[in-house]
């Protein structure tokens, strides 16, 4: 680079003829690398995570605001009826611009694809322009065709830049042309030291930030090193001269950018929750590897490249590949063009180490600290969030370096033919290199939100699943643009406490903060619905696409309702509160005890076959007519074959919404548990549901189905076992002996029971391996008989019960040890007493046997 570091004679006009052919050649070229965008105009629209929906969400409300007078920054078509401010999200202001003229002659959809596909070829315009300019004359026959040859390949590569090319869901993130643009004014100030280049300086660096804050932060390292270097290189400078036009490029990027700056800033500094700008993520970094490794989503290779890429640090949805042809011009470059490729590397270097995060990762292996833990949990780098993200503009340098490389092969004195089919070879390489199966969304709308859209009335829906996965509420947000109606749901960037206060104080939308199915826990579903539609949300709507068929399932088992439409992509329920004098036939009516209207059962669900000292689970929905006026309790009845009682478990009706509570039509869930008892005889048996009043006068018990019931296995012949011992337990439990399997790691233990009489409560029994040198326990197991599932209290007299404990030996050295068995009541931790064949004396455990290891 000369002193000066640009040539000082011929100053390129930005908008000449030359300029705009290299531009159309860049946006031909970006047909293919980012096909099928252009085929699917109307039908698809760039992205994969489905934030692109979120934009052009936002750039149909901008423009719709901006008709009506409306506050741009505010709106309740999301987050209803609370609404949300929208100046904590990233709104992407000059693809905003580019798409507000589009959108007028092709429509939002298709003109949201052609602004992001304008992005890729204006990267590239910029990057040939501040290239060509930096570049020295060749010694070549034309110069100045070397020049702009050489630019070209640097801008493909800025096109092209792979991450960028695979980060198609940010397209405010992407648009990094500002940057070099910037640059090249910064040097021509430094320069030439005109009014204009100061006025384009300022607009430029305001436009990096309009595009995105974060593309700001992300550059100034960049622009404060190119700002250093030409203060450096142009010594000693008119300050005089100088420092009036670098305080006009301040205060132009000032007065362009603080109209859209402040309110945030305001915004932020009012709210209740300004820590949330924050967001609590692991910030993934860049994987050393992944910047030699071709791109996983590369229409040859990228099937066999992608379990690759998974391994590695960083989300793998991104390519980092920078491309061997790129990486070879370079290298040419450092190696040829050493002085006037050292500010290049330094910024490579820089950001590289940027991308790269606190830890240099290794084809998916930590290896050693980095320099970037100086600077992590900075606020900037927070509002940042990824480290990754710097690869945004790493291939700038890199685009720069690989420009030079490019110079230092068309100066070799090789025939023009020669350079022309060297040019065609390396950019047709960097593209292949390059190629990308491009991601789409599809933009294809469920039938039922077109016909609401054709109704002028405003109401809101609630869609499901929402909220516990972003991405449904960017799809909803997607079908809100054809349906216009507000949603409960939404998306948008660091939304504050204030936009899901609605959600919260409805337990059956709160619910979908965290879930996917429906809530058990609440009684009064008419009440949780009619909250809904008394805040004017009418439907609520289940996605097929993002619920399973047993998701889905529940949500139908969950609405009493039918669902007023039903179609392929969607099922659709009101929240009008039905007439269960007409809409629900009863499934079981039953007498009431108060006599005013009908109460019954809408839904009944239990188990029709179960085992005794199994838990009865029993599910239902009630509903009633007119409102009950007292609380009404239900007896739980099990009747068997010959009509006498086996068992009764009465409670109220609803613990958490009592029936004093209930209106007409009302529709509450309860689950109700009646232990099934252990000494059943297995047979059939009759559920009988009966209500009674607060005066305990009861209704006729109504039958509401069978049950079987099988009685549990008993076993009244002893077993043998390996080792003979007895031990009576209060002549309540007796030992008849054990068998001992000593295997790696464990002693497993069997024990032959016998009861003696009925127990009358559930005990807990314990092995103790004790060290009989030191008198330490080393191991220990407590437990209920049979893995937890046959207490004692089920044990019938005279039954014989075989159960296996297992001790863990893991820890246990050598030497010789005791094994100790003994019984506790596990509510006072009482031990029982034992006598043995050995002893008449009571002792709270017995000794089994010596254990040498």
């Amino acid at each position: 680079m000369t002193k000066q570091g640009f040539r000082e004679k011929r100053w390129h006009v930005v908008g000449n003829g030359r300029s705009f052919s290299i531009f159309l050649v860049y946006a031909l070229l970006t047909l293919f690398m980012t096909w099928p965008t252009v085929v699917e105009l109307g039908q698809a629209i760039p992205g994969q995570l489905g934030d692109a929906f979120v934009h052009l969400w936002i750039f149909e409300w901008l423009k719709t605001a901006l008709l009506n007078g409306d506050n741009l920054f505010q709106t309740q078509l999301i987050f209803y009826p609370t609404g949300v401010s929208l100046l904590n999200h990233n709104i992407a202001w000059v693809n905003f611009a580019l798409w507000l003229p589009l959108q007028a002659l092709f429509g939002g959809e298709i003109a949201y694809s052609i602004s992001f596909l304008l992005i890729f070829p204006l990267n590239g315009l910029a990057v040939y322009l501040f290239v060509k300019e930096l570049l020295p004359v060749g010694r070549i026959d034309n110069p100045t065709t070397g020049a702009e040859t050489a630019a070209f390949v640097a801008g493909l590569i800025a096109a092209f830049w792979p991450y960028n090319l695979s980060h198609h869901d940010h397209p405010n993130l992407i648009l990094v042309a500002w940057v070099p643009l910037a640059m090249l004014f910064m040097a021509r100030l430094v320069q030439r030291r005109r009014w204009t280049d100061a006025l384009l300086t300022g607009l430029f660096v305001a436009l990096i930030g309009l595009t995105r804050w974060q593309l700001l932060l992300m550059a100034a390292p960049l622009l404060a090193l190119w700002g250093g270097w030409l203060l450096w290189q142009n010594r000693p400078l008119p300050l005089k001269l100088l420092l009036p036009r670098l305080l006009l490029a301040v205060g132009t990027a000032l007065l362009i950018s603080l109209p859209f700056f402040v309110p945030l800033l305001r915004y932020q500094m009012s709210r209740t929750d300004p820590e949330a700008v924050l967001v609590e993520e692991r910030a993934y970094a860049t994987d050393l590897a992944a910047y030699v490794t071709p791109g996983s989503y590369h229409p040859l290779w990228g099937e066999a490249i992608m379990p690759i890429t998974q391994g590695f640090e960083g989300n793998p949805i991104y390519v980092r590949f920078v491309g061997f042809a790129a990486l070879i011009l370079a290298g040419l470059a450092a190696w040829r063009r050493w002085r006037r490729s050292r500010f290049w590397l330094l910024a490579t270097a820089v950001y590289l180490l940027l991308a790269l995060g606190p830890t240099l990762y290794l084809a998916g292996s930590p290896t050693i600290p980095l320099p970037y833990r100086l600077i992590d949990g900075s606020f900037l780098l927070q509002t940042i969030r990824f480290p990754d993200r710097f690869n945004v503009l790493l291939g700038l340098p890199l685009s720069v370096l690989a420009g030079l490389g490019m110079m230092v092969v068309l100066e070799r004195p090789f025939p023009q033919r020669h350079r022309i089919l060297s040019t065609l070879l390396i950019s047709g390489l960097i593209l292949f290199e390059y190629a990308n199966q491009f991601a789409m969304l599809s933009l294809a709308t469920p039938h039922w939100f077109q016909q609401i859209a054709a109704s002028d009335e405003e109401f809101a829906i609630v869609d499901i699943p929402a909220f516990s996965n972003e991405a449904y509420n960017k799809q909803y947000m997607r079908y809100q643009l054809v349906h216009q109606k507000a949603l409960v749901e939404g998306r948008v960037a660091r939304p504050p406490e204030s936009a899901t206060a609605f959600v919260e104080g409805v337990p059956f939308l709160d619910n979908l903060l965290t879930s996917k199915v429906p809530p058990t826990d609440l009684a009064d579903q008419s009440q949780q619905i009619e909250q809904l539609a008394e805040a004017n949300v009418q439907y609520i709507v289940l996605h097929r696409q993002f619920l399973s068929e047993e998701e889905l399932a529940a949500w139908r088992s969950w609405f009493v309702r039918a669902p007023i439409y039903e179609g392929e992509n969607v099922v659709v329920f009101s929240t009008d509160r039905l007439d269960l004098k007409t809409a629900v036939p009863w499934q079981i009516q039953l007498p009431n005890p108060v006599g005013n209207g009908e109460i019954g059962l809408l839904k009944l669900n239990y188990p029709s076959q179960l085992a005794a000292g199994e838990w009865l689970t029993i599910q239902t929905v009630w509903g009633s007519t007119e409102p009950i006026g007292q609380d009404l309790t239900v007896c739980l009845q099990l009747q068997n074959a010959t009509g006498d009682l086996a068992d009764q478990r009465c409670q109220p009706v609803s613990g958490s919404w009592p029936t004093a509570q209930w209106q007409a039509n009302e529709i509450v869930r309860e689950t109700y548990n009646l232990p099934i008892d252990p000494f059943a005889a297995g047979g059939s048996y009759q559920l009988n549901f009966q209500l009674v009043d607060e005066a305990g006068m009861a209704s006729a018990a109504t039958a509401v189905g069978p049950i079987e019931v099988a009685a549990l296995p008993r076993t009244f012949t002893p077993s043998q076992p390996e080792f003979e011992q007895t031990a009576v337990w209060q002549n309540l439990l007796q030992l008849n002996g054990y068998d001992l399997d000593p295997t790696a790691g464990q002693l497993t233990v069997t024990l032959h029971w016998q009861a003696l009489a009925r127990p009358d409560r559930s005990y807990k029994f314990f092995l103790h391996l004790i060290n009989t040198a030191t008198g330490e326990l080393v191991a220990q197991a407590d437990y209920i008989p049979r893995d937890w599932t046959y207490p004692t209290d089920w044990w019938a007299a005279g039954e014989f019960v075989v159960d296996t404990a297992v001790l863990p030996l893991n820890d246990v050295g050598s030497g010789t040890y005791q094994l100790l068995l003994g019984l506790y009541d596990p509510d006072t931790g009482q031990r029982l007493l034992a006598t043995s064949e050995d002893s008449s004396t009571p002792m709270d455990a017995i000794s089994l046997t010596e254990i040498s290891r």
